[in-house]
């Protein structure tokens, strides 16, 4: 292609480029896609000239995330009763927002550096791109959705999970990406210099898949995960909490000799004060049927007068996980008081959650400690590793029911897969309307649920003891790969010496 139609095209094949990538993730899986879609953004960002670089990724991300997110303007309208142009306002920002940051990369990458079309693919972007979604993850509250990292758990690079985390797996998908690029317009060196890099980091990613990173303590129970699908229309309505208690005590009833009962996020749609006859039930049965049995439901936070979202272990003495990473606009407005009184005025509907104390009791199961994460915790990996080594399994409780019949579910699922494989350790997932399932320390789904529908997901897991690398340094070592390489690349490019490649 000419540079000149190259460059006049520019926009129109960041968007082509930009809506290909969601395609990459769950439900889709054509994971080969990300660094097909990347490396021509890459490109773009090469020939174009670097005032035009923010523009190029901005217009990337916009699409991408536009087909990535759009499930948002179900939980914003559908569900949570905001009308049609405020849903639709809303989720442009957002949307926005994250482009902004894929701006941010190629504005960084052309304006700061200087170097061959080789270093500049698989070192320069790679790290800058790295850092950036590494900071998107926590920055403001964070929002790591649709990291790139997420679109590899079906790939070799997904062994890649327990050594570096996600953003390992971002960074090596993108050197990819970089290769891809440096084959297209490189000279003759540089193409098989990208060629072998290619294979170096598949030929790693396929040896680890042989490595063990943490091993079984040779407990094995079987659990008996419940979805009760109550569609998120009926959860909160008076006259649906009783046939809600009745089907779950009827799904309960069906776990004979399972060793966990787990049920999804605020299962029970009254508070945990309220609920005490029907849980001293549940007790009773799971006592004379040597059964634990955990579920969501909301609990009085007497400091603060509002609820917590929590998990809680039915036992003699019922102990507490609570919510530590609420959602803003969702489960909190991160407003002053005067505007929260102006959305209350606006009549615009809103709940306020407590956030859950950073010290909490341990949730214990038999001789096995659990890692609880309840919904969209568990997108933030590094907040979970304050559970280990100690934790010996995981647990993450969700509603997706606010997502409809959308990619969200599939999505959510597949960022627990990489949870599970970061650590080593299973995770078992129970969601009200889907998907639940029981997902082994290497990230592939045992058994899951169909979406919609009362289910009980069967199967056994075990206690896995040990830590990865991932667990111990967390995202540490990839932040300082990346923020050495853009070091080395800044200076060089300040003093101007060129690297040989």
């Amino acid at each position: 292609m000419k540079a000149s139609l190259y460059y006049k095209y520019r926009y129109i094949i960041a968007a082509i480029a930009g809506l290909t990538l969601p395609f990459s993730f769950a439900p889709f899986n054509f994971f080969w896609m990300a660094p097909i879609s990347l490396s021509v953004l890459f490109l773009l960002w090469k020939k174009c000239p670097s005032k035009e670089s923010f523009k190029i990724g901005f217009i990337f991300g916009f699409f991408s995330f536009s087909i990535g997110l759009y499930w948002i303007y179900i939980s914003i309208h559908s569900f949570g009763g905001v009308n049609e142009f405020l849903s639709i306002s809303l989720l442009f920002f957002l949307i926005s927002y994250l482009s902004s940051y894929i701006g941010i990369i190629g504005w960084l990458s052309t304006n700061f550096f200087k170097a061959s079309y080789l270093n500049f693919f698989i070192f320069i972007i790679p790290s800058t791109w790295t850092l950036v979604e590494w900071l998107r993850g926590w920055l403001f509250s964070g929002f790591g959705w649709l990291s790139v990292g997420y679109s590899q758990a079906n790939s070799w690079l997904m062994n890649f999970a327990p050594v570096g985390g996600l953003h390992f797996m971002s960074f090596f998908i993108l050197i990819i990406s970089g290769c891809l690029a440096t084959i297209i317009i490189g000279v003759n060196r540089q193409k098989i210099i990208s060629v072998g890099v290619c294979i170096s980091i598949f030929l790693i990613a396929f040896l680890l898949e042989g490595f063990q990173w943490t091993k079984e303590n040779n407990q094995t129970y079987s659990v008996s995960i419940i979805q009760g699908a109550i569609s998120q229309d009926l959860k909160w309505r008076e006259d649906y909490i009783n046939p809600t208690l009745d089907l779950y005590r009827e799904l309960i009833y069906q776990t004979k000799g399972s060793s966990l009962v787990l049920l999804p996020e605020v299962a029970i749609p009254i508070p945990y004060e309220q609920a005490s006859s029907y849980l001293n039930e549940l007790k009773h049965w799971s006592e004379e049927n040597n059964s634990k049995i955990m579920l969501g439901i909301l609990k009085k936070n007497y400091k603060d007068n509002n609820y917590f979202n929590t998990l809680v272990s039915l036992d003699n003495d019922d102990t507490f996980y609570a919510k530590r990473h609420i959602v803003p606009f969702g489960e909190y407005l991160p407003l002053p008081n005067f505007a929260k009184k102006w959305v209350k005025l606006l009549n615009l509907p809103y709940s306020e959650l407590a956030q859950g104390p950073l010290q909490q009791d341990t949730i214990s199961f038999y001789d096995e400690q659990v890692g609880v994460s309840i919904c969209y915790e568990d997108v933030f990996g590094a907040e979970q590793l304050r559970h280990f080594p100690e934790s010996t399994f995981l647990v993450n409780i969700t509603n997706d029911a606010w997502f409809g019949n959308s990619i969200a579910p599939h999505q959510h699922l597949q960022i627990s897969r990489v949870r599970a494989a970061e650590v080593g350790r299973f995770i078992l997932r129970s969601a009200n309307t889907g998907i639940s399932a029981i997902i082994n320390e290497k990230g592939k789904v045992i058994s899951s649920s169909p979406e919609f529908e009362p289910y009980i997901v069967k199967g056994e897991f075990s206690g896995f003891e040990g830590s990865t690398l991932f667990t111990l340094l967390g995202n540490k070592l990839i932040v300082l790969c990346s923020s050495i390489i853009l070091l080395f690349f800044y200076f060089a490019t300040k003093f101007n010496i060129r690297p040989g490649t």
